[in-house]
């Protein structure tokens, strides 16, 4: 052998040694990081996201019942300006979340609003745009906190994506064999994942699973479980949804051959379920 030929032999050992270790670390690092920052995850949407989802939600629960209150006197305008008051009445009866809201329109269905309907609708088209301004503004700090929550998190979400999304096998097993992954992703914020499936070279797809890391939807008894393992929370002839741990998994399907009795079957079969469950502490 040739000083030359032992300097590249020597080289290509070190390159694969290189290898060797950088694919050790990388192995190392999924199996001891992957559930501490899947753990972490459910902790932050418990203290940070829910909470501030929480309210956004009350938020915007608020400016949907005015904006709905004026929508439902522009129809009974419309429908017949004379009964208009009456339905209006009617409405704050019996529904009281949008009696503050239909009180304060009350000229909206007065004699004058009435003689004037034109002009009274555009009144009306007028405060529901209003209404979607003061909503925006609400809705704008929230949105901020939000966007400040996800930046905060994203060195976690690029580390545990593509663990995550690693959870929906490239290519179903078994009975699902034909079924190759065409699309996957992974939000932090929202703590879930999807993966879509097609048949090999088929535009459409056959199914969409999705994996929701934090949340507490309850399983049902009755349901049982699947593989004698996962909890069943829904069940029906295209969608099943099931337990794993602190983690719920969904699938949709919409071909036949994977419907009904075959939809459990071929939730496990596109899904590593085990690997999830090792993730969430199952």
């Amino acid at each position: 052998m040739t000083v030359s030929q032992f300097n590249v032999s020597a080289m290509t050992h070190a390159a694969v040694a290189f290898l060797i270790v950088a694919t050790l670390s990388t192995t190392a690092f999924s199996q001891s990081d992957a559930k501490a920052l899947v753990d972490g995850l459910v902790k932050a949407h418990a203290d940070e996201f829910k909470p501030l989802k929480a309210e956004k939600s009350t938020v915007e629960q608020q400016f949907s019942s005015r904006r709905y209150a004026i929508q439902r006197i522009i129809y009974w305008l419309k429908e017949n300006p004379k009964t208009a008051n009456a339905k209006r009445l009617q409405e704050i009866a019996e529904l009281e979340a949008r009696l503050a809201e239909l009180k304060s329109n009350a000229e909206l269905t007065s004699p004058e609003g009435i003689g004037d309907l034109k002009s009274t609708v555009e009144t009306a088209n007028i405060t529901i745009e209003d209404i979607n301004d003061e909503r925006t503004i609400a809705l704008k700090p929230l949105k901020r906190k939000l966007s400040a929550l996800q930046r905060k998190y994203e060195d976690q979400e690029e580390d545990l994506e593509p663990f995550i999304e690693g959870l929906f096998r490239e290519s179903g097993i078994d009975s699902a064999s034909e079924l190759k992954r065409s699309y996957a992703s992974f939000n932090y914020s929202s703590g879930s994942a999807s993966g879509n499936f097609k048949k090999d070279g088929d535009k459409k797809t056959v199914c969409t699973c999705m994996i929701y890391l934090a949340d507490d939807k309850p399983a049902k008894k009755e349901l049982g479980k699947l593989n004698d393992k996962y909890p069943i929370c829904y069940a029906a002839k295209t969608q099943m949804e099931i337990r794993v741990g602190n983690a719920r998994v969904t699938i949709y399907s919409s071909n036949s051959k994977y419907n009904d009795k075959a939809i459990g079957t071929t939730l496990s079969d596109v899904v590593d379920l085990e690997k999830l469950a090792s993730l969430v502490g199952e």
